[in-house]
């Protein structure tokens, strides 16, 4: 691998920058926030390593993968392939796992259809490869004593078929048939009386009593050369006729009963071969949950409890209710939580059927209302109440009946898929000695387990779903299945994978890191952490500050002479932190008791009020469950909120009453609409607006707050819809955004853009970052010439340096500032 050469970087707020990464190497890349960090190595090295890798594709292939713009920059030569290791993109499919994520499940399911037996569900043995004698053994065993006809299947499709087919079995030396509980002489068998059947026909092999093996073993070895590896054996049993079938291929070895040759999707939740028929793969079906059902448990039922009730169309359900209760006894009065099991119970299942005038019930309703799915209202309600249950046909394996019949070291697939990641190693490790492709599986699922425990990872389990992962988990997921593929001479990039990890889940991460650098690859990461700082082999830091601050490479070397770097921001942090004053925090307090969510063993937790508390523990010890899905839906709800969802299990929450409101803030991005901004996000904007407003020239153009909005009609730009760009569909390649050319990107109609704050109009405003400076303001050593993207008029740069040949031209007074930060979308 050749070192990779960046010239002239200019994404976002990058200032030209010029790197060289060398193979082998682990690259931290540190900085502020804002610097210019992910501009730098996922919007420019990744993307222009991703935008060739793609174009190296047939123009068919190409519009089903990802495609991306050009980075501005001058050069990036050579361009190794990507792999992004990042948090933007989560997961959200319920088919992704640990098992998909890390590419373990085509290992799985290999070693399954190499390696599985199935066990019969009748006599709950494993299935044998079927040898005559073997297979005499056992059958004798089962039926010592009992009277017999061995006989192999044959088939005819009507009169002309089975007469050459009688003249075949004449010829071959067979002249009898079993037909009807009797044997009989082919001569003597008429067509019509062997067709009756419709066809299938038993060709007598051999009388037998089974006593000895001999016989019955050379009559199996006979019928299973001409039946095509089936043979059947009619046993006489007073005036009872059974049939048993005994195969060569796997069969019971004491009930005979045949198991097809396993296919490769019969191991495959994704596929329809091996999915289950009532879930379909997924594990779950769709149900009614009953907590969103009855939010409030403090409510009664005369004062509303069922919630899906409470409106002026269910005047009969309740009228039906009331009725039900004064039969049953149940008080209407008292609040839904303190009601009996059994009387809450009856509630839900009432009379079963909703019919006449009887109580139908909670459950009968919904199933009543699920008829009706062909009104938008009614899914509308329904998806309020939905809830995803296990599904009962395969108890959540996501797998076929038939699929889990065959197991390994006696667990079936689904059971194998819910072992952690360790357990499974060792189960794998205690195999017993295999060949072939099953050996390859099995050492490939090995070594990929192992390197999924180095990482910390042991205790997930391969069927957990990958968007329940933490930001940390999913890139160690993701890093250990760039480990797991060998690849040299690629580019790896990382962002900040130390999110959420506790200090001593670092140094197996940190290992991870440096194996896949050494394998000649190049690994850049993203990073804030000291530890993993110093244990790259080369420091990049972007600075010296955030926004038009940043963009520069201030430092460039090992970690060392960054940590010796006086002043910078990476140095500070490889300073040792002073310990907290741990002072007695007095605000009252918050107490959760019996916690029993997830892996929390019945919790006990007292939480201080009026400080910060940190919540800290390696990861997966339970925090993020017992923060967010306990702690902050119990006080939610308890609050009076019953939009979100409900809180885990736990036996009580004390002190509540102390808290006015309860906000969660959590890794999840803000938005993924290209109109949401800072502004909006804040509710700032909303302000501005009214602001504009108040102004006498808005006042007498009789513009209001929703004049300066780009997000519905009346002041934006009616070409772009106040996007400020418009984007063309090219068919086989990326789609291309240019500047509106009504509005040149200001998003305005102009009879808006005439009213002035504080001497900018709104689309001025917009461009202002926070500090209350304009963002167009010139760069020192930027190329001062008009870009093409934008008219001649414009007075935005494009961006480069002195390399850049294009003829200046002269701005007229009367132009509109557009922004600078466009000038990363017009390159020379």
């Amino acid at each position: 691998m050749h070192r990779i050469r960046l010239r002239g970087a200019r994404t976002h707020n990058l200032r030209d920058v010029d790197l060289e990464l060398r193979p082998g190497e682990l690259v931290a890349v540190t900085g502020v926030s804002g610097a210019g960090k992910s501009s730098l190595a996922f919007d420019t090295l990744y993307a222009e390593g991703q935008r060739r890798f793609v174009e190296s594709f047939s123009p068919y292939a190409r519009q089903f993968l990802e495609r991306l713009e050009r980075p501005p920059m001058d050069e990036l030569d050579p361009v190794a392939a990507g792999v992004a290791v990042d948090r933007r993109a989560p997961v959200k499919s319920s088919r992704s796992t640990v098992a998909t994520m890390a590419d373990l499940e085509a290992y799985v399911s290999a070693l399954y259809l190499r390696a599985a037996r199935p066990r019969c569900p009748d006599c709950g043995v494993l299935a044998e490869v079927g040898r005559p004698e073997a297979t005499a053994e056992a059958t004798v065993a089962a039926h010592r004593g009992e009277r017999a006809v061995v006989t192999y299947p044959v088939r005819a499709e009507g009169v002309e078929a089975y007469l050459t087919l009688r003249e075949s079995l004449l010829a071959d030396g067979f002249t009898r048939m079993y037909v009807a509980g009797q044997t009989r002489d082919l001569d003597g068998l008429r067509p019509t009386e062997a067709l009756a059947a419709g066809g299938d026909l038993d060709v007598v092999v051999d009388r037998v009593k089974l006593g000895g093996t001999r016989r019955l073993a050379s009559a199996l070895e006979l019928a299973w050369q001409k039946g095509q590896d089936r043979a059947h054996l009619w046993l006489q049993q007073a005036d009872v006729e059974r049939r048993l079938p005994l195969n060569r291929g796997l069969g019971c070895p004491r009930c005979g009963r045949g198991f097809a040759v396993p296919r490769p999707g019969l191991f495959s939740y994704q596929s329809a071969v091996g999915a289950c028929g009532e879930c379909r793969g997924f594990g779950r079906v769709l149900g009614i949950d009953y907590r969103k059902v009855v939010p409030d448990p403090r409510k009664s039922l005369r004062k509303g409890a069922i919630k899906p009730w409470a409106g002026k169309k269910a005047t009969w359900e309740r009228r039906m209710l009331r009725q039900f209760c004064e039969d049953r006894g149940i008080d209407m009065d008292a609040p839904w939580g303190e009601l009996p099991d059994d009387q809450r119970q009856a509630v839900i299942e009432g009379q079963g059927v909703k019919r006449g005038q009887r109580y139908p019930g909670i459950a009968a309703w919904f199933r009543w209302l699920e008829t009706k799915q062909y009104k938008m209202h009614v899914r509308v309600l329904l998806s309020r109440y939905r809830a995803y249950d296990v599904c009962p046909a395969c108890d959540g394996k996501r797998l076929g009946a038939e699929s889990l019949l065959y197991e390994v070291d006696g667990l079936d697939l689904g059971d194998f898929h819910r072992l952690e990641l360790s357990e499974a190693a060792r189960r794998l490790a205690a195999l017993p000695d295999l060949v072939g492709h099953a050996a390859l599986a099995r050492d490939e699922l090995a070594e990929r387990l192992g390197y999924l425990e180095r990482v910390g990872l042991g205790y997930l389990s391969l069927d957990r779903q990958a968007r329940t992962l933490s930001g940390g988990e999913a890139q160690r997921v993701s890093l250990t299945a760039a480990l797991g593929s060998s690849l040299t001479g690629a580019l790896f990039v990382l962002d900040e994978p130390t999110v959420g990890l506790h200090p001593t889940d670092l140094p197996p991460l940190v290992e991870a890191m440096v194996e896949l650098a050494r394998r000649d690859n190049v690994v850049v990461v993203v990073e804030h952490d000291p530890r993993v700082i110093e244990a790259a082999d080369r420091v990049v830091e972007l600075g010296p500050g955030a926004g038009r601050e940043g963009g520069t490479i201030v430092f460039d070397g090992s970690p060392r002479a960054a940590e010796a770097r006086p002043g910078s921001a990476t140095a500070q942090s490889f300073a040792t932190l002073e310990p907290g004053s741990g002072r007695r925090l007095t605000g009252g307090e918050l107490r959760l008791r019996g916690v029993r969510e997830n892996n929390l063993a019945d919790l006990d937790v007292t939480i201080p009020l009026g400080g910060i508390v940190a919540l800290c523990g390696p990861s997966g010890s339970g925090k993020s469950t017992l923060a967010e899905t306990v702690l902050h839906n119990a006080v939610q709800q308890a609050l009076g909120d019953f939009g979100g969802d409900p809180p885990g299990e736990h036996d009580g929450l004390v002190g509540v009453e102390a808290l006015a409101a309860v906000s969660l803030v959590d890794q999840s991005p803000l938005g993924r609409t290209s109109r949401g901004n800072a502004a909006t996000y804040s509710g700032v904007w909303t302000r501005i607006r009214a602001m504009f407003a108040e102004q006498p020239e808005a006042e007498a153009a009789e513009l209001g707050p929703a004049h300066f909005s780009f997000n519905v009609d009346g002041g934006r730009c009616p070409a772009c819809a106040g996007e400020g760009a418009e984007t063309v569909e090219m068919q086989f390649l990326a789609d291309v955004r240019l500047v509106c050319p009504v509005c040149q990107g200001r998003r305005f109609q102009p009879s808006v853009l005439e009213v002035k704050l504080r001497g900018r109009d709104v689309a001025e405003m917009l461009e202002t970052d926070v500090d209350g400076r304009p963002l167009s303001s010139p760069i020192s050593a930027r190329c001062s010439r008009p870009s093409r993207r934008f008219s001649a008029s414009a007075s935005v740069t494009c961006g480069s340096v002195s390399r850049c040949r294009r003829p200046a031209a002269k701005p007229s007074a009367s132009s509109s500032p557009v922004p600078s930060r466009r000038r990363s979308q017009a390159p020379c």
